[in-house]
């Protein structure tokens, strides 16, 4: 699913929700053209989307080298062409307790371009549809990309451009080429 889409984010950088949008959004256009669209253009489009920092926010979404915020990952995919029923859902037992201040402003930002959804799901009920998935791991640190169709469950991360089919999610936790990566509570569902 995402064997075309080989680049990787750069190192130290927090730009890995771009880089795993951009994966989703290549898997859905089959790979062509192959890159396409690169991390760092979606990338551009996420700062651009939050700027200015939201009030309120933790410096660590401001410009010029913001990580991605859930509702800007929405807008970015929905305005780049996913747009059927996109969902955003939530599992705030699951989150590191410093993110529950941003749940609501958050929802707020996502408004009506998608249904953010309360769930107490673990991530291997939430994935179990054909689809594109966002999802946050490693204590709210990293996005990766997921996705699932009639031939498999597939993964990319975008630290270590691992890009392939992947076991089943066990619970809360995936594992992509033997490192584990445990659901944060936040999957963007496309």
């Amino acid at each position: 699913m995402f064997e075309t889409f080989t680049l990787q984010q750069p190192a130290g950088s927090d730009s890995c929700g771009a880089f795993s949008l951009a994966a989703l959004l290549n898997a859905r256009n089959q790979g062509l053209p192959v890159n396409t669209p690169t991390g760092a253009a979606v990338y551009n489009d996420i700062i651009a989307r939050q700027t200015p920092a939201p009030s309120g926010y933790p410096p660590i979404f401001a410009p010029p080298a913001p990580r991605s915020l859930p509702s800007s990952l929405v807008r970015t995919g929905i305005a780049r062409g996913f747009n059927d029923q996109v969902q955003v859902m939530v599992n705030q037992a699951l989150m590191p307790v410093a993110m529950h201040p941003l749940v609501h402003p958050e929802t707020l930002r996502i408004g009506n371009a998608a249904a953010v959804i309360n769930s107490v799901a673990n991530l291997q009920a939430m994935v179990q549809a054909a689809g594109y998935y966002l999802a946050l791991v490693l204590d709210g640190n990293h996005w990766i990309a997921l996705g699932r169709n009639a031939q498999g469950f597939y993964a990319y991360d975008p630290a270590s451009n691992f890009h392939g089919a992947v076991g089943q999610p066990v619970g809360n936790r995936v594992t992509l080429n033997g490192v584990h990566y445990d659901f944060s509570g936040i999957l963007i569902c496309f």
